[in-house]
């Protein structure tokens, strides 16, 4: 269904009186040329760097004022050393720097056995159901990075009992090295 309107032009505009704008006065607005936005991103970004300089600047001299006020520093620095002090007092008494030692020691010589062990526990149907998914048969070698070739070489038979494995630095004391010479 089609409508039919009669069409009518519409009015003129009213024509005030205008006076020209001098071309002094008159304002070009242009877009960001490529060169005005770099100019811009570049004063954007230093303002930015400028504010983010001077806050780290204020920062830093509150916290010498404070702590020339306070003796903060002195005192995280007492509080530091007491509690150094206290803590070699009980590992002399509980003796666990040497316990970790001899531990690490012990774990790192037996590794294989007990790498061995653990792998035939967890062929047998209470041990599939222990790690409670299907594990390929050696999957401790690959946690702990031994592959095929260094379980062979560690089992320690050829070596008389002893193991070719080299663990350095366990925390960072000390270094155990049980390769034949």
């Amino acid at each position: 269904m089609a409508t039919t309107l009669p069409w009518r032009h519409p009015p003129p505009p009213l024509r005030l009186h205008r006076r020209p704008i001098p071309f002094h006065n008159a304002v070009t607005v242009r877009a960001f040329q490529r060169s005005d936005f770099d100019r811009f991103a570049r004063d954007a970004w230093r303002t930015a760097n400028d504010g983010f300089e001077q806050l780290i600047f204020e920062t830093k001299k509150t916290a010498e004022r404070i702590d020339r006020r306070y003796s903060v520093s002195r005192r995280l620095n007492s509080v530091a050393q007491s509690a150094a002090d206290r803590f070699r007092e009980i590992d002399r008494e509980l003796e666990i720097s040497v316990r970790w030692r001899t531990f690490s020691m012990d774990f790192v010589r037996n590794w294989p056995r007990y790498r061995r062990q653990l792998n035939n526990f967890l062929d047998t149907p209470l041990g599939r159901s222990f790690a409670g998914t299907e594990q390929e048969p050696d999957f401790l070698a690959d946690i702990f990075g031994m592959n095929e070739d260094s379980k062979e070489e560690n089992d320690g038979e050829e070596d008389n009992g002893q193991p070719e494995f080299a663990m350095e630095k366990i925390g960072g004391e000390f270094e155990v090295n049980f390769e034949e010479s």
